[in-house]
């Protein structure tokens, strides 16, 4: 009878644990539909503006150079160039509006597109949280890794519950923290040492020097 109560468990986890794979692809195939318009940031903006401004400046230079040669003519003045810069920035910030607007078109085009699909993806996701809502497992482990585990206790008998299996994952957890802890504070630990070690040959050092 416990062999056939532990049978339906991991039964039951199984399950659940497929849910939980098949809820994850869900996701992952309802993000890749979903049309991404990347735009740049603020300090993007500033690089590339002085990339274009001085790569186009020195485009000019050259260009001009002949001209400028034949007829004597000098350095440009800087109204010249404060004023050329401001033109440049509007023709920037006009030009990376309307590309910006391009990409949302084709994004808002894209997303129209996939609708059907993604209306599907959807239903299909909300059969899946309701199909884990009525999971014997809590809401709390609902991670592949968890009941997988689950499954482990189970089969090599360490547990014959639902509950004495969370109990034995929470303890392991525990385990599992206490020992990074215990990582974590013997290399504090090192490193202390370390510095203790380098600040006393220092000192020799510097009595030494002294001396």
């Amino acid at each position: 009878m416990q062999q056939e109560s532990r049978s339906e468990l991991h039964q039951q986890l199984s399950q659940t644990k497929q849910n939980l794979i098949k809820l994850q692809e869900n996701y992952r195939n309802y993000q890749a539909l979903l049309p991404e318009v990347k735009l740049l940031k603020w300090w993007q903006h500033i690089i590339v503006w002085f990339i274009l401004f001085f790569g186009v400046a020195y485009l000019i230079d050259i260009v001009t150079y002949p001209f400028r040669s034949l007829f004597n003519v000098g350095e440009p003045s800087d109204f010249l160039v404060y004023l050329l810069m401001a033109i440049f920035t509007i023709f920037y910030i006009m030009g990376y509006t309307k590309y910006g607007r391009y990409k949302e078109k084709k994004a808002q085009e894209k997303l129209e597109k996939q609708t059907t699909v993604l209306q599907r993806l959807e239903a299909e996701k909300e059969q899946l949280l309701q199909l884990l809502d009525y999971s014997i497992v809590p809401e709390k482990y609902w991670t592949v890794h968890a009941i997988q585990m689950f499954e482990e206790y189970i089969q090599n008998s360490r547990a014959d519950s639902l509950k004495e299996a969370i109990n034995l994952y929470e303890q392991e957890l525990r385990h599992e923290e206490h020992m990074q802890e215990m990582r974590h504070l013997k290399q504090l630990q090192a490193a202390t040492y370390q510095k203790a070690q380098e600040a006393s040959t220092l000192g020799w050092i510097n009595f030494f020097t002294r001396r």
